[in-house]
């Protein structure tokens, strides 16, 4: 519009048939810069001249604004790609990892059952304890996956874990368990406690060289569970504590407090504390009667 402008206007003011004339308007003295027709000329063309360049550098500016929003889609479906790819990857570690640690459930019982069968009438309490491993794993392989279980199963997997430990260790370790209340009348997640059992022993009695104590007290009083568990530390770990180390713990009473976080949202305190010479945790759980599943 601009250059169409210039051109009308510039051939309005020239002499001889200009556009005044053809359209017999009054003669006007021409314009001081305006009266040469080829002036004008070259102003239009170095106008277009401006718009066809302002043209061509907004054409590759939003050329380019359009490549670099193409190549970073590309990026990130190359980045979903390689997710994809390790994501395919860690489920088949998975699975390969599932299929090295599976043993036939037969097969071990059975084997079990002849060790037990074996060793019943040379020593009884050795063959009590074939027994009480066989019901935790059986636990351990069947009853882990339910969303829940009856809380005397968790306690008999607890108590069971004390015996074989006790056997264990002997006179390295003294336990001190005390149940008050009827677990078979709540409900729980599958091996919630055991992980805070096993720390008591595998960071404390398992690495002390001298005697050791884990101290276990379960009550049940109006649909809370009420679980405290308390053990000494090695004297590694205390000195440890001395400089400010880490607490003792590990992925198991991580995990645990993971679960409890998910399952039991807003129905759980639990209370991690660590001293220079003992370990305990506290929990208060909320349960549901079995009457109420």
């Amino acid at each position: 519009m601009l250059a169409v402008s210039v051109l009308v206007y510039t051939t309005h003011y020239r002499g001889g048939s200009d556009l005044s004339s053809i359209l017999n308007g009054p003669e006007r003295p021409p314009i001081p810069g305006f009266g040469n027709f080829t002036w004008g000329l070259y102003l239009l063309i170095s106008l277009l001249a401006v718009e066809a360049m302002r043209y061509i550098i907004n054409s590759r500016t939003k050329n380019m604004e359009l490549e670099m929003e193409r190549l970073q889609l590309e990026k990130a479906n190359l980045n979903l790609q390689t997710q994809s790819l390790q994501l395919q990857k860690n489920n088949l570690n998975l699975e390969l990892s599932f299929l090295k640690s599976q043993i036939n459930p037969h097969f071990l019982f059975n084997t079990l059952n002849a060790i037990y069968t074996r060793t019943v009438d040379v020593d009884e309490q050795a063959a009590d304890l074939v027994l009480k491993l066989s019901d935790l794993m059986r636990y351990s392989l069947y009853e882990s996956s339910r969303e829940s279980v009856v809380l005397s199963r968790e306690i008999g997997y607890i108590e069971n874990y004390l015996d074989l430990e006790r056997a264990r260790f002997a006179d390295k370790v003294t336990i001190d368990y005390q149940l008050h209340g009827n677990p078979a009348e709540y409900l729980i997640a599958p091996l919630l406690l055991v992980s805070f059992v096993e720390n008591a022993f595998k960071h404390g009695t398992a690495k002390s060289q001298y005697a050791s104590y884990v101290k276990l007290s379960i009550k049940l009083h109006q649909n809370t569970l009420y679980f405290n568990i308390r053990n000494n530390l090695p004297q590694h770990a205390r000195q440890s504590t001395r400089r400010g180390g880490e607490q003792v713990g590990g992925f198991g009473l991580s995990n645990t407090t993971k679960r409890l976080e998910l399952l039991y949202p807003g129905q759980h305190r639990l209370s991690v504390q660590q001293t220079e010479s003992e370990f305990a945790v506290n929990l208060e759980l909320e349960l549901s009667p079995v009457h109420a599943a």
